[in-house]
């Protein structure tokens, strides 16, 4: 097997396989990636192999070479532990995230339909029972990707609370204190629950996308500020219209962010 002025062997080289290489040795290298600098400098002072020079050890242009190598060696090891792991872990996860996008999709339509609701109170009531139903089977989702990541586990059991008192809340419509009050506790809670479903996501996206996992802390962040608007606008009282602008503006964040986790569950799902 010959090997290569680089010191590859040339018979398991791809360059020579695809017919682009006209051959270091005689040649400038490379058509791709122009002359190399390793086969230049061996022409020049008439080396047959880098390993012939008594100035291997402390030669730049060499130590910059093995460099690269063992660089390039290293990010194609660890792509191949990535599609390892996509391999072995997608066909158990990916199932459980679609669940989670369809799920989405359902509570944010059903966010946007009682946003612009005038409707009877029976059909808010079931309104409420369809949300219910949703976030109890989103929870219950959440919990089964804890095998994943510890934080899909506490994400689950507070996102079940938090439809237990939303439950609870349907059941205290005699009394509009009580329903005020279970209201903000299962807000409270959903909230919390959010806080470590994102985290969860970002943890297991940044396995293979680090960006897409910084992406996930990023949208987290905007959910936060567009909470905070829509509580100055609840406690704007005293000036009436600028509580309506801020209501306004954290109602379209809240969609806006809304189909944001969308798109990055869609590809958090394209991981796997």
């Amino acid at each position: 097997m010959n090997e290569g002025l680089c010191g590859k062997a040339c018979d398991a080289c791809p360059h020579l396989q695809n017919r682009d290489c006209p051959g270091c040795a005689q040649g400038p290298g490379q058509k791709g990636t122009g002359e190399c600098e390793l086969a230049r400098c061996r022409r020049e002072h008439g080396y047959p192999a880098c390993s012939a020079c008594r100035f291997r050890v402390s030669c730049g242009t060499y130590r910059r070479w093995h460099d690269t190598q063992a660089e390039k060696l290293d990010g194609r090891r660890e792509e191949i532990d990535q599609r390892l792991a996509r391999s072995r872990n997608g066909p158990e996860i990916a199932p459980w995230l679609w669940a989670l996008f369809v799920l989405s999709i359902l509570l944010l339509f059903h966010i946007n339909i009682n946003t612009g609701e005038a409707a009877a109170n029976g059909v808010t009531v079931s309104w409420n029972v369809v949300q219910t139903i949703c976030s109890a089977a989103y929870g219950v989702v959440l919990l089964r990707l804890s095998r994943e990541e510890e934080a899909y586990g506490m994400a689950g059991v507070l996102s079940l609370v938090s439809c237990a008192v939303s439950l609870l809340s349907i059941l205290l419509v005699w009394s509009p204190a009580l329903l005020i009050l279970a209201a903000f506790a299962a807000a409270a809670i959903s909230l919390i629950s959010a806080r470590y479903e994102y985290q969860a996501h970002a943890a297991l996206a940044e396995r293979f996308d680090p960006r897409l996992g910084e992406n996930w802390r990023t949208l987290w962040k905007a959910v936060l500020v567009i909470l905070i608007v829509g509580i100055a606008g609840i406690a704007a009282i005293f000036v009436p219209a600028l509580g309506v602008v801020l209501l306004i503006v954290s109602a379209l964040g809240g969609l806006v962010t809304g189909i944001a986790k969308l798109v990055l569950l869609w590809r958090t799902v394209h991981l796997f």
